[in-house]
């Protein structure tokens, strides 16, 4: 029995699907990351809260202090939020996002502020920051064109 040349030899057929595997997988993790990527844009945490403090000229350390636990159930959509059933005064950035959407001043997300911030944005109104939101994606997009 004689061989075929080496150049006339066939190539195994599974180098080239565990390659093409291989590569389907990369492709499906890259797609994963951006969608993770995507839905972390619409959610509020202390990457946007700092932003934001920079932009409204507050203390900058990431995170929305003093919320009253009661709102909590309106906030789903924010991860930067320190809540506490006893009233401190709120937070810096609240009241000066307050100011900045024609709402009451009191340093506190409640539905109320949550609605303000969602008309100046022209997202959708509901009260709630709800997870992921609308009205996070764009106050990223407003923060980022600034």
């Amino acid at each position: 029995i004689r061989e075929r040349p080496m150049a006339m030899q066939e190539t195994p057929v599974c180098s080239c699907t565990v390659i093409h595997e291989d590569a389907v997988q990369a492709v499906k993790k890259q797609l994963d990351s951006e969608l993770m990527l995507a839905r972390m844009a619409e959610i509020w945490g202390e990457n946007l809260t700092r932003r934001l403090q920079e932009l409204f000229g507050t203390p900058q350390d990431g995170k929305i202090s003093n919320q009253l636990a009661v709102n909590r159930k309106f906030c789903d959509g924010i991860t930067a939020a320190e809540w506490d059933s006893t009233p401190k005064g709120g937070s810096a950035i609240v009241k000066e996002m307050q100011k900045w959407a024609s709402a009451g001043m009191d340093g506190y997300i409640g539905p109320q502020t949550i609605l303000a911030w969602q008309k100046k944005l022209g997202t959708p109104i509901d009260g709630t920051v709800s997870s992921p939101s609308a009205m996070v994606k764009k106050l990223q997009k407003w923060c980022n064109q600034k």
